[in-house]
C-alpha cells in the first residue's frame, strides 16, 4: 500500500502566520498551520491529489465529504486558546477574530476542577456564531480522555487535540471513542477531527504513524516550551528565535 500526499505551493507572503505565543504562565505552541489550512481548504485543494489503495482510503474520502458538508473549508490563520475553567475567556473568544477556538480541559485546568471545566466548555460549545472549535482533551494515559470527549463531542465541536501524543495507539484509542459518541449524539461518522500535539522526541520519531492512525487525522502540530518535554529529551537550549524547532517543524511538513 502506499500513501501520497501533496499540498499547492505558496510563496511565503502567501502563507499563514505559524507562529503562536501564549499568556505568560503557559508553553509556546509552535503549530505548523499552513499544513492544517492546507487540508481544511475545499474538494478542489489537495484532497483530490490523495490517493490510498486500501479500505482506509474510501473511509478517508467518506469522512472528508462528511466534513465537506457540514462546514466550510479555509485556512485556519489563528488558533486562540482559552482555559477551560475561564468560561469568561471561552465567552469573548469568538470576537476576538481568530479563525478557529481551543477550549482547554488539559494543563490550564487543576485536577480539582476538571468537572467543573468540562461542564464550562460543554456549554462555551453550545453558542450560535462561533467559529470552529477545538478542544483540549487530556492523554489516555491519565485517565480523563473519556470523560472529556464524552462532555464535547456535540454538534458545535470541530476537532480535538491530543496532547502529548507518542504512539499511533493513542490516536486509535481516541478514533474508537469518537466513534461510539459520534453515533450517541446523532452526528455523522468522522465529524470530529484529531489534531496529535507532539511534544517529546518519541513523539516526533512516529510522526509519520501517528499522522496515519486515523482518518480523522488531517493535521499536527508540535509543541514544546523552554523546560517542555522535547527539550528536556535532547538537552537543548530555548531561544526565542526556536531554531532548535527546525528540524522538528519539518518533520510535520511531510
Amino acid at each position: 500500500n502506499s500513501c501520497r500526499i501533496s499540498s499547492p505551493r505558496r510563496s511565503p507572503s502567501e502563507r499563514p502566520p505559524e507562529f503562536i505565543v501564549l499568556p505568560p504562565g503557559t508553553f509556546v505552541l509552535i503549530i505548523s498551520l499552513y499544513r492544517l489550512g492546507a487540508f481544511f481548504v475545499n474538494e478542489s485543494g489537495p484532497f483530490q491529489q490523495f490517493t490510498e489503495t486500501n479500505q482506509a482510503g474510501s473511509m478517508r474520502r467518506q469522512i472528508l465529504n462528511n466534513r465537506i458538508k457540514d462546514f466550510v473549508m479555509r485556512p485556519f490563520r489563528s488558533l486562540l486558546f482559552s482555559p477551560g475553567i475561564r468560561p469568561e475567556m471561552m465567552e469573548k473568544a469568538p470576537r476576538s477574530g481568530a479563525d478557529g477556538l481551543i477550549f482547554d480541559l488539559e494543563d490550564s485546568v487543576p485536577n480539582d476542577r476538571r468537572q467543573e471545566a468540562r461542564g464550562y466548555v460543554t456549554e462555551a460549545l453550545k453558542r450560535e456564531g462561533n467559529p470552529p472549535v477545538f478542544v483540549r482533551a487530556n492523554h489516555p494515559s491519565t485517565g480523563e480522555m473519556e470523560k472529556d470527549l464524552e462532555a464535547v463531542v456535540s454538534d458545535g465541536l470541530f476537532g480535538i487535540i491530543l496532547p502529548k501524543v507518542e504512539t499511533p495507539g493513542d490516536v486509535k484509542r481516541m478514533d474508537m471513542v469518537l466513534s461510539d459518541l459520534e453515533a450517541r449524539a446523532g452526528l455523522s461518522p468522522g465529524r470530529v477531527v484529531i489534531l496529535p500535539l507532539l511534544e517529546s522526541c518519541r513523539g516526533l520519531h512516529f510522526t509519520y504513524e501517528i499522522v496515519t492512525a486515523s482518518p480523522r487525522v488531517q493535521s499536527m502540530a508540535f509543541s514544546s516550551g523552554e523546560e517542555g518535554d522535547f527539550m528536556v529529551d535532547i538537552g537543548g537550549r530555548w531561544t526565542p528565535e526556536g531554531e532548535v524547532f527546525l528540524y522538528p517543524r519539518s518533520q510535520l511538513v511531510c
